[in-house]
């Protein structure tokens, strides 16, 4: 219905848009830097069309934070806070009772739960997702919280407060994109009503979030990336070197593709510097090229962790199994973990713009269809059409089980 059922269709591999390296704009405030001691505190705030979730959900592997997100906690902690006297089921419950009585919720409590939450690992490092997505939260505790920060710095240190940014014209304008305005659905309401409600979702949102945001800009904590580009390897990239510039490194990769080639023909038809995609012989990285496939696959991760780690946004690589003990014509070596109830997203038939996208002007796009195999972690793992569907399998498992011991 609405917005969702009217996605544009996924264009041909010739008519494939081409990228170009987008600007992202970057305002980093002069307080901004690396917290003394632990716990490590960031704020973040992102509104519709910001990728907040995609980007958190990086940082958080990346990083090794932990997410406290301060919609869940009310969900969960505030029903206990009632219960002494009222009943509350459900959300709706929730809701009626906050409509009827907003001072059952306001921003020191919110302060105090989060510092609670907190306490709980002196020793961890947490991202905030500060501003709830439900509205009829928002005007609860949406108010100046110079105080209410300001405490909670006396005992935990923020290192920054990083504000995914996005125009509202931008955010109406993607909404557009996707919606025909005229279009009446079953339930006769035209997707003009969606954006519509985008734009006072985003209203909505910049008003909410003024006062934190103009709370850490004077702190000089703020950092405002611009992600109206939505391309997400590069706004990451851009996050990836304000860390790197106050000494915040990256202790795991962030989601990777992988194309396996077997053979050197796998190549063929792959132009490497179209995708930005680092080649990768497995013999160059190992001492012994003869080892069985756990143990290369393992070089191969560490290889892929160090190479992501000094430059966040090589996330493509083309891995070749040439010179080594592992062909097309191998027996897959079992993972071990079949008996495990472990989930994996298999596909026949792919493209590689599926994943990918050449990030140059390109004429000649690749043709070649692929296998993918795409783990828990969201690693993809792709395959030329030819390789056995449960050596690839396999593969999948072996990554996904190293990932789990790493």
């Amino acid at each position: 219905m609405g917005c969702t059922s009217r996605k544009p269709e996924t264009p041909s591999i010739e008519e494939a848009p081409k990228k170009q390296k987008p600007v992202i704009n970057v305002t980093v405030g002069s307080n901004v830097r690396k917290s003394e001691a632990k716990p490590n505190v960031i704020f973040v705030f992102g509104g519709p069309r910001s990728k907040k979730g995609t980007i958190m959900h990086d940082l958080m592997k990346m990083y090794n934070y932990s997410l406290l997100s301060v919609e869940d906690m009310i969900l969960h902690d505030l029903p206990k806070k009632l219960r002494l006297v009222m009943s509350v089921k459900n959300t709706v419950d929730l809701k009626e009772c906050l409509k009827e009585e907003p001072s059952h919720i306001d921003l020191g409590w919110v302060m105090d739960n989060l510092q609670r939450k907190v306490e709980a690992d002196l020793h961890g490092s947490y991202i905030i997702d500060f501003v709830p997505n439900l509205r009829w939260m928002l005007n609860n505790f949406v108010t100046d919280p110079t105080e209410e920060f300001k405490n909670f710095e006396v005992k935990y240190k923020v290192c920054c407060a990083l504000y995914l940014e996005v125009s509202e014209n931008q955010a109406i304008g993607d909404m557009a994109v996707w919606c025909a305005p005229a279009l009446q659905t079953d339930k006769g309401q035209s997707d003009e009503a969606d954006v519509s409600k985008t734009k006072k979702r985003v209203k909505l949102f910049q008003s909410s979030v003024k006062p934190f945001v103009d709370y850490f800009e004077k702190a000089g904590k703020l950092v405002r990336v611009d992600v109206t580009s939505g391309e997400v390897d590069y706004i990451q990239e851009a996050i990836y070197h304000i860390f790197k510039s106050i000494d915040v490194m990256p202790t795991k990769t962030s989601c990777s593709v992988i194309v396996f080639c077997l053979d050197d023909t796998d190549l063929e038809g792959i132009n490497l510097e179209d995708y930005g995609m680092s080649l990768v012989n497995i013999k160059d990285i190992t001492k012994d090229p003869q080892e069985g496939l756990d143990k290369l696959l393992e070089h191969v991760c560490q290889h892929i962790d160090r190479c992501q780690m000094s430059d966040a946004k090589r996330r493509l690589y083309a891995i070749t199994f040439t010179g080594t003990s592992v062909s097309k014509s191998s027996t897959p070596q079992s993972s071990g973990i079949e008996n495990r109830l472990v989930f994996m997203d298999m596909k026949d038939q792919v493209n590689l713009n599926s994943y990918l996208q050449p990030h140059v002007n390109v004429t000649n796009m690749c043709t070649k269809l692929f296998k993918a195999v795409v783990t828990m972690e969201n690693e993809v793992c792709l395959f030329c059409n030819d390789v056995p569907t449960e050596f690839c399998r396999q593969i999948g498992l072996h990554i996904q089980q190293i990932r789990d011991i790493y």
